[in-house]
C-alpha cells in the first residue's frame, strides 16, 4: 500500500501592489530602527515575506526605497495641508472655520502617528541627507503651506500674526503629540485633543 505524500501548504498569492505596500511597510519598519546607512534589503525582505530579488523589481535601490517608503508621506502630508488651508479661504463664516479646523486637526494628528518616526528618520538618520532634504524639498512645501495659509487668513477677521508662525505651532504641536503616543505611558485622546486644539486656534486668531 503506498502512503500519500505530504501535501505542501498552499501558498497565498500577492498581487503587484499589495506585494509593494507589504515591502513599503517592512521598509519604514526597519529604516525607522537602523536608519539608512543600518538598513539592510535583505532585512526589509524578509520582514515583507518577498525575496530580495522581487524586493529589487519594485524598487531599483535601497534609495529609491527610502524615498517611498520615508520621505513622499513626509511630502504628502504637508501637500495635503496646504490644499486643507487653501480651501479655507473661501470659507466666511466663524462655524465653518471651526469646523474646517477640526476636521484638519483631526486627520493630521491620525496621520502623524506614522508620519512623526518618518520624519525624525527622513531629518536625522544622515544629516546631510536630511538637510538636502529639507532645504530642496521639504521646505518649499512649507513655503507653499505658508502662502496658502495667509490667503485663507485674508478673509478672516482675525489679530496680527505670521503664517509661518501658526504653521511651526500647529506642526510643533502635531509632533509632540504623535511623539508621546508613540513612547509616552499616557495614550491622548485624539478627538479631545482635535477639539482643544481648535479651539485654540479658532480663539487666538
Amino acid at each position: 500500500m503506498v502512503k500519500n505524500a505530504a501535501v505542501a501548504p498552499k501558498r497565498t498569492r500577492v498581487n503587484g501592489a499589495d506585494r509593494r505596500e507589504l515591502i513599503l511597510k517592512a521598509a519604514r519598519k526597519v529604516f525607522i530602527e537602523s536608519g539608512f546607512s543600518g538598513a539592510r534589503t535583505n532585512r526589509i525582505a524578509e520582514l515583507a515575506g518577498t525575496s530580495e530579488a522581487m524586493l529589487y523589481r519594485h524598487f531599483s535601490s535601497k534609495e529609491e526605497l527610502f524615498e517611498s517608503a520615508i520621505l513622499e508621506p513626509v511630502e504628502k502630508l504637508v501637500s495635503e495641508l496646504t490644499e486643507s488651508a487653501g480651501s479655507m479661504a473661501s470659507l466666511s463664516d466663524r462655524d465653518s472655520r471651526r469646523e474646517a479646523s477640526y476636521e484638519v486637526n483631526a486627520d493630521v494628528l491620525a496621520q502623524m502617528r506614522e508620519v512623526a518616526p518618518l520624519l525624525g528618520v527622513a531629518l536625522f538618520s544622515d544629516r546631510a541627507a536630511g538637510a538636502k532634504f529639507y532645504k530642496k524639498r521639504l521646505e518649499p512645501l512649507l513655503h507653499g503651506l505658508s502662502d496658502s495659509l495667509a490667503s485663507a487668513l485674508e478673509g478672516w477677521p482675525h489679530r496680527p500674526v505670521t503664517p509661518e508662525l501658526i504653521i511651526a505651532m500647529q506642526l510643533g504641536t502635531y509632533n509632540w503629540i504623535a511623539m508621546n503616543e508613540y513612547f509616552g505611558s499616557r495614550k491622548p485622546d485624539g478627538d479631545a485633543i482635535s477639539q482643544q486644539l481648535t479651539d485654540l486656534l479658532v480663539r487666538a486668531l
